[in-house]
């Protein structure tokens, strides 16, 4: 995960708002595109944390052509990533937004921070889609299957589950 927020660092603005429970102020974070604080700033909000990504591959101009040309195509993609992140992560609240310019904020996906990856899919795709969800039940092999794979069906059911 280091990893990834050190390049997500390297290709845009980030700043990070956070605040612990514990805490009587949050504080802001300002990363320069190395990964490094430049701006360290008492902040106040409510619990949590935002991120916030803006100019997206400004510090390559290449790259950032290309993703301008194909922006709907690289935004569905990236829209698809962020809803598999959603929905696995269950208590955890995620709210992603899109501003164009000066525009409105837009709303692209939130998740109420449930501790259900089922309700998380409620949440993303809405609760018609979750509703026609056919429950998935793992049983153990019969058996016969064990004897055809040359199982033992103690070990079989040991590293099922």
């Amino acid at each position: 995960m280091w990893g990834r927020r050190r390049k997500l660092r390297r290709l845009n603005d980030v700043t990070i708002s956070t605040c612990h429970a514990s805490a009587k102020v949050g504080t802001r974070l300002m990363f320069d595109h190395n990964g490094k604080i430049i701006q360290k700033t008492p902040y106040p909000r409510p619990r949590g944390t935002t991120v916030s990504v803006q100019q997206l591959f400004s510090t390559l101009p290449v790259r950032h052509k290309e993703f301008q040309r194909n922006i709907k195509k690289e935004y569905a993609k990236m829209v698809q990533v962020l809803h598999a992140y959603c929905i696995i992560s269950a208590g955890i609240r995620v709210s992603c937004t899109n501003q164009l310019g000066q525009g409105k904020r837009q709303p692209v996906v939130c998740t109420g921070g449930s501790p259900s990856i089922k309700e998380n899919i409620g949440s993303v795709f809405g609760q018609k889609q979750l509703q026609s969800l056919i429950p998935f039940v793992q049983l153990p092999p019969s058996d016969s299957v064990c004897e055809e794979y040359g199982l033992s069906c103690s070990d079989a059911l040991h590293n099922l589950f």
